[in-house]
């Protein structure tokens, strides 16, 4: 049997709705912008119903009435370089809003300009390092977490760090704090240390703490570490730590 073209392009288009209606911009207005902003999300995600409610009882009134008309200026052209960049993930845009939100309720009035004048220039990027940022941005300031992508995770255990912005967000965490790192099967961990977080950088730099070899199946009581300054990029497992002193209630005779 034969088809028509016709009809196949027909029933094509009924199935596919064009692409071109989709939005391309925002209109720069806070009601029209949280409609516009629902669409889009409905229309590039299967959104658990649940957590699309829960982000918009969160953001949509405090943005109306709380947010300053500099702030949501900012918010408007970031999220129209999003557009631009095809950064269409729920995740993301949640990611994204929430970062606001912390800004809003848990920092000085004035932070939440310098991060969106900040992150402007970073949301011009491909979409995968904006994804990785405003992921690592997020965790860190709701859960402590420095770095997660499923097979490396850098957490920092203790008190909520210290917030200040120095070219860039920055996260000072305080000296009874414990650093833990998750690779494979294996685990790193540097006990009552302190350290300054950068997430536009992903780097820490900490000073101070006790560091055990585990890894090399050592019980804490048998040996460990006093160590002084220490860098590392956390999106890699290691660390480079400048000096140690190391404790032992054995000999060693060879490296562990």
């Amino acid at each position: 049997m034969r088809v028509s073209l016709f009809f196949l392009l027909v029933l094509f288009f009924f199935q596919n709705p064009l692409r071109a209606q989709s939005i391309k911009r925002f209109t720069p207005e806070k009601t029209t912008y949280l409609r516009e902003l629902k669409d889009f999300l409905d229309e590039e995600n299967d959104i658990e119903e649940e957590v699309a409610l829960a982000l918009a009882s969160d953001f949509d009134s405090l943005f109306i009435t709380d947010y300053s008309d500099e702030e949501a200026e900012w918010i408007f052209k970031i999220s129209n370089n999003l557009l631009r960049k095809r950064v269409k993930r729920f995740k993301d845009w949640e990611h994204f809003l929430r970062i606001t939100i912390y800004y809003k309720n848990d920092l000085p009035e004035g932070e939440m300009i310098n991060f969106l004048k900040d992150f402007e220039s970073l949301s011009k990027r491909p979409a995968k390092k904006i994804s990785s940022y405003l992921a690592t941005v997020y965790n860190v300031m709701y859960f402590n977490v420095l770095y997660d992508d499923g097979r490396l995770k850098w957490k920092v255990n203790g008190e909520i760090p210290n917030y200040s912005f120095k070219e860039g967000p920055v996260f000072s965490f305080p000296a009874n704090s414990d650093l833990v790192g998750f690779y494979k099967n294996d685990s790193t961990i540097i006990e009552g240390t302190a350290g300054e977080f950068r997430p536009g950088e992903y780097l820490f730099k900490g000073t101070g703490g006790t560091g055990y070899f585990l890894r090399a199946g050592m019980p804490k009581d048998s040996a460990y570490v006093l160590i002084n300054n220490y860098s590392f990029d956390v999106t890699k497992p290691d660390l480079s730590i400048d000096s140690v002193v190391l404790h032992t209630n054995f000999y060693l005779d060879q490296p562990v």
